[in-house]
Order: C-alpha cells, then sequence, then structure tokens
C-alpha cells in the first residue's frame, strides 16, 4: 500500500521469468539448436555403428570416442549448413 507503516524491501526476483515471455522464449532458441544437432549427432553415430560390420575397429578409449563423435557433429553441422544454403526448386 501507499502509506504502509513497515514497506516491503525485499529483493527484486532475477532470472528469465522477469523479463517478457518473447524474451525469455528468444533466449532458449540456442539451446534447442544445440539440443537439436547433438540429437542429429547421436543418430548419425548410432547408424555408423549399426551398419559399420565386424571388420570396424572403433574407439577403445574415451577421448577417441569424444574425436568420433566431433567429426559426426562436424560433418552433421556442414550437411545442414549445405542444406539450408543451397538454393531449392527450380527458378
Amino acid at each position: 500500500m501507499l502509506f504502509d507503516r513497515r514497506p516491503e524491501f525485499k529483493r527484486p526476483i532475477a532470472g528469465p521469468w522477469r523479463s517478457s515471455s518473447v524474451r525469455a522464449r528468444l533466449a532458449g532458441i540456442p539451446a534447442l539448436v544445440v539440443k537439436g544437432l547433438t540429437g542429429a549427432a547421436a543418430i548419425v553415430l548410432l547408424l555408423v555403428i549399426a551398419f559399420a560390420g565386424q571388420g570396424v575397429n572403433f574407439p577403445a578409449s574415451r577421448k577417441g570416442w569424444y574425436w568420433l563423435a566431433a567429426l559426426v557433429a562436424g560433418v552433421v553441422l556442414v550437411a545442414l549448413l549445405f542444406a539450408t544454403w543451397l538454393p531449392h526448386g527450380s527458378s
């Protein structure tokens, strides 16, 4: 109230919920893109493992798996860039 004898001096709420809903949703877009790329890379990695056959030697260490996952993520990223930047349809 305006003439309260005991005004509240609480700290204001901080965080993404304080901003408008549009700003909060826009702030979450990069995280969704990263999650999508990670999911696509994981699917491609699982397909490579499934169709590689018996003669392929996969990494035995965690570092080797990280390098393989980074390579697959890079391939997926390049494929997505080509898919979005190449012209589609007839002009």
